[in-house]
């Protein structure tokens, strides 16, 4: 009797055991200079970099090379670029492009949670990014993975699943590791080959035709501007930040979030950065600015500011990911940049220079989906070369038009929303 409670109790417990949890990413984020992505050039691939590990150093090694020498096999198999090659030269060994790659972030696990629980997986973290020569970046990307070993759980092969958990136990976590190394070599090539015919979409302009993806100001009683400014906490900042955000539609994992660096919204995203996000822990409010700095020369000038954030989405391996990376072009989202006052859409205001800050990954919603951010501050004329203002009023509607790759965006600042006192409080900057 006791022996069949207890085969009974250990029937159920392998029943309610987790399934094992095989979940391996390697996603391009954004492609910045499309054109130097062309077939026949020759890349050279990065002995892998290590950040944080907790392993032993003789064993990172081999793993460091393995990762290096599976991403040469795999990306080599689509005869893409003239020759691939392993080097141990921090800059390449001279080839058209080379591929880095670092691994953030590297834990063992522990051999029997592997055996009986998903919670013991050996995960693995991986960045990286393909320059030129010159050192420009092409495209970055990030790989994630986890391996449980043989797992237990579901009802199919109930038995083979929990004796192969068991032998897990023995597997040392070197060989569970490669496995996720192999998965992101394979993965890492498939996402070479989709970006080429992404690109190749793009420069030919016979992608399909996308929804423009819209927003605008929304209206808020300002409580915190009845202080003065020196009074004001962290999460006043924040919301007058927020307060000259204007963020549009999420169109196929694609977004954009522009904010107006007016007087007191610059203020407010320095005092952000230096205050809230000092130590690299706080993520990024949307819309807000990471280091303005590149953007200095910019800051001086007299003219209106928006910071750009484009958004694209990545797969967290529970939903859907987007169609592809962002396939970045300077020149195309300069020139699809502009402003008009809503009613005169004859008279544009273009972009007449932008800087690009650099980049960061934002994880956000109930299931930690990944956004790749790229922000971007662009100046606009406060006047036309015919002498009319851009702001008239300080009622006026003023449209942002852009575009994410080639999905059109509208920004509209409803200058009644953000409760201004002065025209000159859009574009004095201390």
């Amino acid at each position: 009797m006791k022996l069949s409670f207890c085969l009974l109790v250990l029937g159920v417990f392998v029943l309610a055991m987790p399934a094992p949890v095989f979940a391996h990413e390697c996603s391009i984020y954004n492609i910045y200079r499309p054109n130097d992505l062309q077939k026949g050039r020759s890349l050279s691939v990065g002995v892998f970099g290590v950040e944080g590990h907790n392993t032993t150093p003789d064993k990172m090694r081999v793993l460091q090379r393995f990762g290096a020498d599976r991403l040469r096999t795999e990306i080599g198999k689509l005869q893409y670029f003239s020759s691939v090659q392993v080097t141990e030269e921090p800059g390449g060994d001279g080839s058209d492009l080379h591929l880095t790659a670092t691994v953030a972030n590297l834990d063992e696990g522990s051999k029997w949670r592997r055996a009986l629980a998903r919670t013991g997986a050996a995960k693995v973290r991986v960045t990286g990014a393909v320059r030129t020569k010159s050192g420009e970046q092409v495209f970055d990307y990030e790989c994630e993975g986890a391996e449980v070993g043989g797992g237990i759980g579901g009802f199919g092969g109930l038995v083979g699943n929990f004796v192969d958990g068991l032998f897990a136990a023995f597997d040392s976590s070197e060989s569970l590791l490669r496995k996720s190394f192999e998965k992101f070599a394979e993965d890492f090539a498939k996402n070479i080959k989709d970006v080429d015919a992404d690109r190749q979409k793009l420069l030919k302009g016979n992608s399909k035709k996308r929804a423009v993806s819209a927003g605008m100001t929304v209206r808020e009683t300002k409580v915190w501007r009845q202080r003065a400014r020196s009074d004001w906490t962290p999460t006043d900042h924040s919301k007058e930040v927020d307060a000259f955000v204007v963020e549009t539609q999420n169109k196929d994992w694609f977004r954009v979030h522009a904010l107006w660096l007016g007087e007191s919204a610059y203020a407010s995203n320095i005092y952000l950065n230096t205050v809230e996000l000092g130590d690299g822990k706080v993520e990024f409010a949307d819309g807000l600015l990471p280091d303005l700095t590149p953007a200095r020369a910019l800051l001086d000038k007299p003219e209106y500011l928006i910071g750009v954030t484009f958004e694209s989405g990545a797969s967290d391996g529970r939903t859907d990911g987007h169609e592809g990376p962002f396939v970045w072009d300077d020149s195309a989202v300069l020139k699809a940049t502009y402003l008009v006052r809503k009613g005169q859409p004859a008279l544009t205001f273009a972009a007449s220079d932008a800087v690009r800050l650099p980049a960061y990954l934002q994880r956000r919603g109930s299931f930690g989906v990944r956004w790749r951010n790229v922000p971007v501050v662009f100046a606009f004329p406060a006047v036309s070369a015919n002498g009319t203002a851009l702001v008239q009023s300080l009622t006026d509607e003023i449209e942002l038009h852009t575009t994410i790759g080639d999905r059109p965006a509208v920004a509209t600042f409803r200058l009644a929303d953000l409760e201004l006192t002065d025209v000159k409080d859009l574009q004095r900057r201390r």
